[in-house]
């Protein structure tokens, strides 16, 4: 559960001037349906499916499916790295929204 609105977190993964939470420095929005869903491509061919789910006025949840990887990625660093990546976000959404 995150501690902000589901549109501060879909800012979050649109804009690419606030991806400091990101394990990826480049990455590209593939598609997107605001605020409940984002689908990006990261460098190594990767593809991220994160969906937005509302929790009242200020919560919400968000999870993250890979929908692509490429064969020589290691599935078990990726989720470590990527529940690193949403503390971060949570943490930058904390200072955001306080």
């Amino acid at each position: 559960m995150i501690e902000a609105p589901a549109s501060a977190v879909y800012s979050l993964l649109t804009d690419a001037n606030r991806r400091g939470w990101s394990p990826a420095p480049v990455m590209r929005v593939i598609s997107a349906l605001a605020p409940r869903f984002v689908r990006l491509a990261l460098p190594d061919g990767t593809q991220v499916a994160i969906a937005i789910v509302r929790q009242g006025n200020a919560r919400c949840s968000v999870s993250v499916e890979f929908t692509t990887m490429p064969p020589n990625v290691d599935a078990a660093s990726v989720r470590t790295t990527w529940r690193g990546a949403l503390a971060a976000m949570a943490d930058q959404l904390d200072h955001d929204w306080g």
